[in-house]
């Protein structure tokens, strides 16, 4: 009795393989049903759009407003606000900077302190270094000599040797020059600078070699540096205009990833992105160790960061999970990784926004995964993937058997989609075992003529599959 009972049992298995080799025959012209909403990006199409998105782009830099003080709590100031640059959505700036200046009117010597406005992050990271300003008559114009002290945050100081500092100093006053600012100096060197109330208004006090004196009130001031953001912008705008060679963006797929390249060059620094790739999991984006390097003697930083693709609408978006610096620069790496963390990923999500909503971006429909496969990055939409249905046609039954049979044997290719509704066991592959699997279902799909070995669908490796018992 028991082997009889066995080789009942046994029977339905037997049977199905059976009926399974002989639909492998007839179906072998089946037609292959595509899911309804699927999208494919190549990465030529990719690039090219980024590099017109970043072509035709409008810099802008935001009007300023100047505060003189000759009695701060730390001494005189001159506080300059609005200094921000915003290209694609995205904004980056010194928003405000605070030039705070020895009472004593005989040194160049200026403590700066400045709020970053990168990306929105709030509060803003704060940068503070003692700068020595020099104008050099006649004719001469404004520049920094020399860079000392820099602090980020509440305490950290960069290792910056002298060569660094001074190419920071260098790239300043290439931006000086580059914004045409003009300063009217005497015959003579500048010795000193501080703010003084003169006639009942503050006003910033230049003294140079030959004793006299230059005082400038908020509004000229104001005018003056209008008028570099303005120059600048015309000419950052132009910088973007004229394509890649200064700035170059590339994109391949060389397996399944999405690899981004960038560089740009300007003031004789340039600055470098690479090995950024993307992987996808479902709608989970993840970049791990990528390279990002800049300066004349390059320095070098990794990142690694996570987020969950999200959308409304069409657009896109991006909730943040992760945004880490690599081990390279400790200090930088625990202000990062701790101190401004939250406010780093929100920030990062706010741009994104931003960023989308300034060139438009939209997708043809809102899809429930991403994937990397065949050099293109694939959209899958609709109400979601079955477990099981391989020919994607919102059922599983015996033709999604035949279809993975087919796929065993090399008569019918498999996409993305197709792959990830085919692989039943949850092996990470699609093999005749799959087939037999669905097979089982399709003939006793509640486990009840104990034919089906294991449910098709099960939690949690199928958490992101629809239930065909419960579509």
């Amino acid at each position: 009795m028991r082997n009889s009972k066995n080789g009942l049992r046994a029977a339905p298995r037997l049977l199905m393989t059976l009926v399974m080799l002989a639909l492998l025959t007839v179906g072998a012209s089946a037609p292959l049903v595509s899911a309804a909403d699927t999208e494919d990006y190549t990465a030529a199409e990719i690039e090219t759009w980024l590099v017109g998105k970043i072509t035709n782009a409008t810099v802008q830099m935001s009007d300023a407003t100047v505060t003189l003080s000759s009695s701060g709590t730390e001494g005189p100031y001159m506080q300059v606000n609005g200094i921000t640059l915003s290209v694609l959505g995205v904004s980056v700036g010194l928003n405000p900077i605070k030039f705070i200046f020895a009472v004593d009117p005989g040194t160049t010597d200026v403590l700066i302190r400045a709020e970053l406005d990168l990306l929105g992050v709030s509060p803003a990271p704060k940068i503070e270094c003692i700068a020595t300003i020099a104008c050099l008559g006649p004719g001469g114009s404004l520049e920094v000599t020399a860079i000392d002290n820099v602090v980020i945050g509440a305490s950290f100081e960069p290792a910056l040797t002298q060569g660094d500092l001074d190419t920071v100093a260098d790239v300043i006053n290439q931006v000086i020059e580059a914004s045409e600012l003009t300063v009217s100096p005497p015959d003579a060197s500048l010795t000193g600078i501080t703010v003084v109330n003169s006639s009942g208004e503050d006003k910033l006090k230049l003294t140079w070699f030959d004793s006299s004196e230059t005082l400038c009130t908020a509004p000229y001031l104001k005018g003056k540096i209008d008028g570099m953001t303005g120059v600048l912008e015309t000419k950052a705008t132009s910088y973007l205009a004229e394509g890649e060679g200064n700035w170059n963006v590339g994109i391949a797929i060389p397996g399944s990833f999405l690899e981004v390249d960038a560089s740009c060059s300007a003031f004789g620094i340039t600055a470098t992105l690479s090995d950024a790739n993307v992987a996808f999991d479902t709608l989970t984006a993840t970049v791990t160790d990528a390279t990002f390097s800049i300066g004349t003697a390059t320095k070098t930083a990794t990142f690694s960061a996570e987020g969950e693709v999200g959308c409304s609408g069409g657009a896109p978006s991006i909730t943040m999970s992760s945004f880490l610096l690599g081990p390279e620069y400790s200090g930088l790496q625990g202000y990062v990784n701790t101190d401004i963390q939250d406010q780093l990923l929100a920030a990062i999500e706010e741009a994104m926004d931003d960023l989308v909503a300034s060139t438009g971006l939209t997708w043809p429909f809102c899809p429930t995964s991403i994937t990397v496969a065949s050099g293109a990055v694939w959209l899958h939409g609709g109400a979601g993937l079955m477990e099981g249905d391989t020919n994607l046609d919102g059922t599983t039954n015996i033709i999604d058997a035949m279809f993975v049979a087919q796929y065993v044997v090399g008569l019918r290719t498999f996409d993305a989609d197709q792959m990830m509704a085919g692989d039943t066991t949850d092996e990470g592959a699609v093999n005749i075992v799959d087939a037999m699997h669905i097979s089982q279902f399709v003939v006793d799909p509640y486990q009840t003529a104990n034919v089906l070995f294991k449910p098709l669908w099960e939690s949690p490796a199928d958490d992101g599959m629809i239930d065909p018992l419960n579509p």
